[in-house]
């Protein structure tokens, strides 16, 4: 985990701190357990996956006609052929790391998920996403309203990794960053008393900055004293060696070591194919793939305690295009790996793939993602107070991907 906190960055950070107080905040409590609620590891894939290349509904006739030279092949059909899920979908084989937590009944997708976007700028679709808002005109991103709801973050409630705030926290007031390698600390002259309190003293004219100050600090100590008890992964997990790889396998440590983490939050970035889709696809998904079932070997037990859902900011177009690649879509495919979740399903209202049926040339988005995330909320997190995290929106019925904790 990587942050320094020196008094130069401190300083150029104030002008950032003084925007994020004008802002509600509020109360920071000390870490702790999440009273009865799972951990939500939001992963977000950058770029836009093709789902319909992840995940392929390979019993659907249109699929092949409309991608001759990308379609998966057919479950049985040879050594690149698409792992057999339910009869209608296959899983991408260079996805296979993840195809026994589907059987074990840990994973499950959800098809055609989406949200009803018209753009298809990848920053605003990026930030619509976060904000779980197609319009765009609702404040904060959902996590923020949900942690608002449910009663306020400790230090290290919300953890966004990174070497920049991911997507799904920025804008954050009270957000934690941590990078995916080296050590987050303060210098030894910084962790004394006089020094937290000339900086507590600073920042005392102003209530909200003076609570970043502590928050900042509150969040160091923490960290101290995780770094002062070094846990190895389990033997088992296997974590790739790449920035994603350790930031997810810091995430797994932050989680063992009991510090109250409810958010964590990463990115994972290159997925804009609009060229050579499947081989660039495939090593990504190999990436994605060994990582997470990394971290649920990791986690071991822990994992009961622990939803991770990954998202795109949409799904690509129907319709392979003359490079051998896929342009910007609608509908996509979200991805829920835990405890929690009721695995071993792909969860659609599926649109199809006629002429007829497609929504701008891509998949239509025919389950809100919102439902989905609401359902988690519900079910997992003991907030039933969606008019608060989705403004204005009123839920589908729950899919069930998610189990509700035994009354």
């Amino acid at each position: 985990m990587a942050l320094t906190l020196d008094r130069r960055r401190f300083l150029i950070g104030a002008g950032a701190l003084m925007a994020a107080a004008a802002a509600p905040r509020l109360v920071f409590a000390a870490p702790g357990a999440a009273g009865g609620r799972d951990t939500i590891v939001s992963i977000f894939l950058r770029g836009g996956v093709d789902g319909l290349n992840v995940v392929a509904p390979y019993a659907e006739s249109a699929y092949y006609k409309l991608r001759p030279q990308l379609a998966l092949f057919p479950p049985d059909s040879g050594t690149d052929a698409a792992l057999p899920l339910d009869g209608h979908f296959g899983l991408n084989p260079a996805f296979a790391a993840v195809e026994p937590l589907f059987r074990e009944g840990k994973l499950a997708f959800v098809h055609a998920a989406g949200l009803d976007i018209a753009s298809r700028s990848h920053a605003v679709c990026r930030d619509r996403v976060a904000r779980a808002d197609p319009g765009g005109g609702i404040g904060g991103n959902w996590l923020d309203r949900h942690l608002s709801a449910i009663g306020g973050p400790g230090a290290l409630t919300s953890v966004g990794m990174g070497s920049a705030m991911p997507a799904a926290l920025q804008g954050s007031p009270y957000a934690t960053g941590l990078g995916g390698t080296g050590s987050f600390s303060l210098r030894p002259s910084e962790r004394s008393g006089d020094y937290a309190t000339s900086w507590s003293r600073l920042f005392g004219v102003a209530p909200q900055l003076g609570a970043v100050s502590r928050s900042a600090f509150e969040a160091a100590s923490a960290i101290a004293a995780i770094d002062a008890a070094p846990q190895a992964p389990e033997m088992s997990a296997d974590y790739p060696q790449t920035p994603f790889g350790r930031q997810l396998r810091q995430v797994a440590r932050l989680i063992k070591s009991n510090a109250g983490l409810e958010v964590a939050c990463l990115e994972l970035g290159g997925w804009d194919h609009h060229d050579r889709g499947q081989s660039r696809l495939a090593l990504l998904l190999a990436e994605l793939g060994t990582a997470l079932a990394a971290f649920d070997a990791d986690l071991g037990a822990g994992m009961a305690a622990v939803d991770v859902v990954v998202l795109s900011e949409f799904g690509r177009r129907a319709a392979e295009n003359a490079s051998l690649g896929t342009d910007h879509g609608s509908g996509g495919l979200m991805m829920l790996l835990g405890g929690g979740v009721a695995g071993g399903q792909v969860y659609t209202l599926w649109p199809g793939l006629g002429a007829a049926q497609l929504r701008d040339g891509g998949l239509a988005p025919t389950i809100d993602t919102r439902t989905v995330l609401g359902e988690l909320l519900v079910k997992r997190r003991r907030d039933s107070r969606l008019d608060q995290v989705f403004p204005g929106f009123k839920p589908q019925p729950f899919v069930g991907a998610f189990r509700a904790f035994a009354a």
